[in-house]
């Protein structure tokens, strides 16, 4: 009879020792963090950049839409000023940054290179993540952020290879995106913006940072004041009024040749008609090709743009193409200015009639699969368990222990 009872405690602690095992698998892969996001195998330089007026860290004081900003803190800080309203001769209620750009002067017109770019809170996407990078660990995109409520705040890379004149040819199939820098919390690959989750949280919140303007810093420039800031403002931005060269405009460009010098003014670079616009058009994004860096549009210097929603020349810019704030545009300095679509919306993944460009950018790039795989935000390579999940194994384990000991004293009695 002993042994009968000795088999069965036996094959009890057997079976509760699997039990056990089965619940640790069970918490540790369902438990995780509901942000847990991994950060980018290589990630792309820290960029510059700017908040709308409207983001919940600009309404709080804690910057200005006027600010060019950088990262320099752990989160939750907010973000440093790198560049202040003061030091562009702005500041005043209703001055606001529309796009930011250096001088690129060594950025040759044939380079092979991705589009990084930002979108506004309406934004939402046109194609769920590309399934090659989501099977390889990196599975966001615009569509997924927008569901999430959390795009504004990020930047994302084009999944086609561009130069300065177009689309190249030989891409791969697809048009999409991917996730390169996260509103808040990846590893470091973010902008300190809120709301503050992560990448991969699907708790969607009421309020989102707009990520207006940015610029891709070099290593020296880190922490450093910039030279040669290029920028766009705002329609109705009252800084306008006191630059003179052309009559204020949102699709002006203006440049400060030094911000870090007071006794320097800032000036026009290229005046909306410079660019083939009209005054009452609204820059939304732009890069800047400044080939000389001398600050004046001649020569071969060039402008990649986008255009706010409602701009008048939405859709006249290239003939028989109805325009789209998600489009890019580029225009080349000359007597009879004109500009040409480049990039359309559904190139990058992108709807045409819902999203909007807020930020543009680019990076060196000649294989845009190995690009998205190295730059772009990954799944969590070691899920963490929860409270929730380590409460869960505590109880398992006591209950187990319980029911071991109440079988061992059934056994010995």
């Amino acid at each position: 009879m002993k042994a009968a009872n000795s088999i069965t405690y036996d094959r009890s602690i057997l079976l509760m020792s699997k039990t056990v095992l089965a619940m640790m698998v069970i918490c540790m892969t369902f438990s995780q963090r509901a942000d847990a996001a991994g950060k980018p195998l290589d990630p792309l330089t820290p960029p510059f950049y700017a908040f709308d007026s409207q983001s919940p860290t600009a309404l709080r004081g804690d910057v200005a839409p006027c600010d060019v900003l950088f990262k320099e803190f752990p989160n939750p800080a907010p973000p440093s000023v790198l560049v202040s309203c003061q030091q562009l001769q702005m500041g005043q209620p209703g001055d606001e940054i529309d796009a930011l750009s250096t001088s690129n002067e060594t950025v040759a017109s044939t380079a092979s290179i991705i589009l990084l770019f930002s979108v506004d809170r309406n934004s939402v996407g046109s194609v769920p993540p590309d399934a090659a990078l989501f099977a390889n660990r990196v599975p966001y995109n615009v569509q997924d952020q927008a569901l999430k409520n959390q795009a504004s705040g990020d930047q994302f890379m084009s999944l086609q290879l561009f130069s300065r004149q177009g689309q190249l040819p030989g891409n791969r199939a697809g048009n999409n995106n991917t996730q390169t820098y996260n509103n808040y919390n990846q590893g470091g690959t973010d902008f300190n913006a809120e709301p503050p989750v992560g990448s991969a949280s699907a708790a969607r919140r009421a309020s989102q940072d707009n990520v207006i303007a940015m610029v891709r810093s070099s290593a020296d420039q880190l922490n450093l004041p910039i030279s040669g800031v290029y920028y766009s403002l705002i329609a109705n931005s009252p800084a306008m009024q006191n630059i003179p060269g052309a009559a204020p405009s949102g699709a002006n460009i203006y440049i400060h040749p030094d911000p870090t010098d007071i006794a320097i003014a800032p000036r026009v670079f290229a005046s909306s008609a410079d660019l083939g616009l009209v005054p009452t058009d609204d820059i939304n994004s732009m890069i800047v090709f400044d080939e000389n860096a001398n600050g004046l549009f001649d020569g071969t210097d060039q402008v990649i743009f986008s255009l706010t929603p409602g701009s008048p020349s939405l859709g006249t810019l290239d003939v028989g193409i109805a325009g789209s704030p998600a489009d890019v545009y580029s225009v080349t300095a000359g007597a009879a200015p004109t500009a040409t679509m480049i990039a359309s919306a559904a190139a990058l993944g992108l709807a045409a009639a819902t999203d909007n460009i807020d930020a543009l950018d680019y990076s060196p790039c000649t294989d845009v699969d190995f690009c998205a795989e190295q730059h772009g935000i990954r799944t969590d390579e070691a899920p963490a368990v929860s409270q929730w999940g380590l409460a869960v194994l505590a109880l398992v384990i006591l209950c187990a222990g319980t029911v071991l000991s109440t079988r061992r004293k059934r056994h010995l009695s």
